[in-house]
């Protein structure tokens, strides 16, 4: 199972900035969920992503350590770079010896009518993986930050005064926000897309960010 995500909207989307993006399969109360350690599939994006830069699924438990990946790699939000259309390129892997960052380019892409998505593969779907019976569905977040590194400095620590340009919520000082595109119109999530059931195939997100809280 995959998952193609695609970003548009406002200045912030561009080149030189980066997006952070969380996902984790979860119980209806919005608890980690892993699929049982039987299915060969990835119950978080930092399940996902290892620092050698090679997507790889890794069956287990939810929370198994992504080596080195930055940022927030356990809790499965790696760090995405636009390029100059607003599109995601690669991801953060480490920083090199000199403390520039590096980025793997190791994530396929797929160009569709809303533009070019990255494609992450090896996702759990929803339908019932576990032991106990439950479905399960993914919640994913997206904090969009000046800069290419999401915060992070060369030394795996979050720089001082580095703030995301969409957040907290829907309020925030830059009136910068984004919504999943099946949420225009009510606008109930900002910056995530909540409860989505994923299915077995190919899956689809976009995300439109603008500076009012009304795209």
């Amino acid at each position: 199972m995959q998952a193609s995500i695609s970003f548009q909207g406002s200045s912030p989307i561009s080149q030189g900035n980066s997006v952070e993006i969380c996902g984790m399969r979860q119980d209806t109360t919005g608890n980690p969920l892993p699929a049982a350690p039987s299915y060969r599939c990835s119950s978080s994006l930092g399940q996902l992503i290892r620092d050698n830069g090679t997507p790889t699924s890794i069956p287990g438990a939810l929370g198994t350590p992504a080596m080195d990946f930055v940022p927030g790699a356990a809790a499965g939000c790696p760090c995405f770079e636009f390029d100059d259309s607003g599109r995601l390129m690669g991801f953060l892997t480490n920083f090199d010896p000199t403390g520039n960052p590096v980025f793997s380019q190791a994530l396929n892409q797929a160009t569709t009518s809303e533009g070019t998505q990255v494609v992450i593969p090896g996702l759990c779907p929803s339908i019932d993986l576990t032991t106990d019976g439950q479905q399960s569905n993914w919640t994913f977040t997206y904090t969009v930050w000046e800069g290419n590194t999401c915060g992070i400095g060369a030394d795996d620590m979050p720089i001082a005064g580095a703030m995301p340009l969409n957040g907290p919520g829907a309020s925030n000082a830059n009136d910068f926000i984004c919504f999943d595109q099946t949420d225009l119109g009510a606008q109930a999530f900002p910056n995530e897309t909540a409860n989505e059931p994923l299915q077995p195939g190919p899956n689809s997100n976009h995300i439109v960010c603008e500076t009012t809280a009304t795209p």
